[in-house]
């Protein structure tokens, strides 16, 4: 038996297409060593915008676990046909809110490159946020999108407004830690809006200095009065 499924596996790994799959050959043995057939890479792979594949053995693995719906697919990744964002689409599949392909073309259509997109989708901030920083700011999308993302990996939404008075101080690089934010919101009794709360920390290096602002009345960043 163990004869016939190594004559199995050598056979489709010869006759599959090696194009479809980083590694050629190497990566089809590895996929089957996974249970995974030659005949669902080429389900899947067909299913894309030609210029996505060779996808990584990792992706066809990861598709296969998350059972990834082929027709969704191949919408969201014929936005920005690039192996990359494929892949990514894969891996950050999500039953219950996954990525629309409308949602990636409006992100697209502000001039967005896949990884400038990927960052903005990753914190699920939409393009409509991002226009409107746009049009407060002056900044150009592409930085928009990675600074609210990574904003938003805190479980923050800051505006244009937050940009501009961070970019003054020269701070657009300062985040605080989630932590350190929750800390900050439940001491002040939840009276000021967490990431109004996390821009004064990025803004004040003291958060008992912010403590005391917020206690005294202080409910934005914009009227905080930092020592830095």
């Amino acid at each position: 038996m163990q004869v016939i499924a190594a004559a199995g596996r050598h056979a489709w790994s010869q006759a599959a297409d090696p194009s479809l799959l980083e590694g050629g050959e190497a990566g089809y043995r590895e996929l089957w060593d996974r249970g995974i057939h030659p005949e669902r890479v080429a389900r899947l792979a067909h299913a894309l915008p030609d210029a996505v594949c060779p996808l990584p053995v990792a992706t066809y693995v990861e598709a296969e676990r998350r059972d990834i719906d082929t027709v969704w697919l191949a919408g969201v990744a014929a936005v920005f046909p690039v192996t990359e964002f494929a892949a990514w689409c894969v891996s950050n599949a999500d039953g219950s809110g996954r990525i629309t392909a409308s949602e990636v073309r409006e992100l697209r259509d502000l001039g967005l490159s896949p990884r400038d997109a990927m960052a903005a989708l990753e914190g699920g901030v939409a393009a409509s946020a991002i226009a409107d920083a746009v049009h407060v700011s002056g900044a150009r999308p592409a930085s928009l999108a990675r600074w609210m993302g990574a904003w938003a990996r805190i479980g923050c939404a800051p505006t244009g407004e937050h940009y501009l008075l961070l970019a003054e101080r020269r701070l657009l690089h300062a985040r605080p830690l989630a932590a350190d934010i929750d800390a900050l919101v439940t001491g002040a009794g939840r009276a000021v809006d967490r990431t109004e709360a996390a821009v004064m920390l990025a803004l004040e290096p003291s958060p008992h200095r912010v403590l005391a602002a917020i206690r005294g009345g202080v409910r934005s960043a914009a009227d905080l009065r930092p020592t830095r």
